[in-house]
C-alpha cells in the first residue's frame, strides 16, 4: 500500500512540474513586459512611500493591500491580453502591448508626481523648462 502511495505521489509530482513547464513555456515571451510592469509597480510604490512619510502621512496595511491587488490585476490583464492577441487577434491588433504601455505611462506618471513630492519642485516643469532651454540653444534664441 506505500508503495502505491509513494508511486502515486511521485507521479502527482510529475505532473505538477510538467504544468508548470507547459505554463512557463507559454508565458516565456511575456516575462519582461510582466517584470517591467510589476517593477514600476514597485518602484511607485517606493516612491510613494517615501512622498508619503516627507507629506507626514500614516502608511497603513491598506495601502499595501492595494499594491498586492494592482500588482495581480496588472499581472491579469497583460496574461490575458497576450492569451487574446496570440489566439484571437493575432499580430493584427497588438492589446496587450498597448494595454502594457498604457499601464507603464499610468506608473511613470506616479512616480514622477511622488518624485514631485519628494523633491518639493514640480517635476513636470522643471523637465520642460529644462528641454525648452535645451531648445532654444538649439534655435539660436
Amino acid at each position: 500500500m506505500t508503495e502505491f502511495l509513494s508511486s502515486a505521489k511521485q507521479n502527482a509530482i510529475l505532473i505538477l512540474y510538467s504544468l508548470c513547464v507547459a505554463v512557463a513555456a507559454q508565458l516565456a515571451p511575456i516575462v519582461p513586459l510582466m517584470v517591467t510592469v510589476g517593477g514600476l509597480i514597485l518602484v511607485d510604490t517606493l516612491f510613494g512611500v517615501w512622498a508619503a512619510k516627507k507629506r507626514g502621512d500614516a502608511l497603513s496595511s491598506n495601502g499595501l493591500s492595494r499594491l498586492l491587488t494592482k500588482m495581480c490585476v496588472y499581472q491579469i490583464v497583460v496574461v490575458t491580453l497576450f492569451f487574446f492577441e496570440k489566439h484571437i487577434t493575432g499580430d493584427v491588433l497588438p492589446v496587450m502591448k498597448i494595454a502594457a504601455s498604457m499601464m507603464s505611462v499610468v506608473e511613470v506618471i506616479s512616480i514622477l508626481e511622488n518624485a514631485g513630492i519628494i523633491i518639493e519642485k514640480p517635476v513636470f516643469r522643471y523637465l520642460i523648462e529644462k528641454l525648452s532651454s535645451k531648445s532654444k540653444k538649439f534655435d539660436g534664441k
